[in-house]
């Protein structure tokens, strides 16, 4: 990493989207590895943190959704050992409590900095983009 001009990084919701807010995957594993070496120093905003927050429980109801529908129309594999998980009882409210603690666990492990954007100044952090600055 020695070609870095700086070692900040900004994670965006995207992120978080792409990895099926899995804050376990190898991604963010990585991260977390680079964070606590120092390599990088990892920061999102209030408002990403917000979008991420809100999109837990909309993601696992609809996931909660397809599975039930998956249920309804795929009921005779109830009797194969391999699909029992899948008709096993599911807690929505549970389910989105573990998501949002294992993202908080992610922001404690990789010591992310939550940056509010009111503070900061969005003139100079845009010049600094569109002169193509760190």
């Amino acid at each position: 990493m020695p070609n870095l001009k700086t070692t900040n990084v900004f994670i965006d919701t995207q992120v978080f989207d792409a990895q099926n807010l899995n804050c376990e995957s190898t991604v963010f594993k990585e991260l977390v590895r680079l964070a606590q070496d120092g390599r990088v120093k990892l920061f999102l905003t209030t408002v990403t943190e917000s979008e991420i927050l809100a999109q837990i429980p909309q993601q696992i109801h609809e996931a909660f959704l397809a599975l039930e529908k998956f249920r309804n129309k795929g009921r005779s594999l109830k009797n194969v050992d391999a699909f029992k998980p899948a008709f096993a009882d599911f807690d929505e409210e549970k389910a989105v409590a573990e998501v949002r603690k294992k993202f908080e666990i992610f922001l404690a492990s990789a010591d992310v900095i939550i940056v509010d954007p009111e503070k900061a100044d969005a003139d100079a952090v845009l010049k600094d983009y569109f002169d193509k600055k760190p």
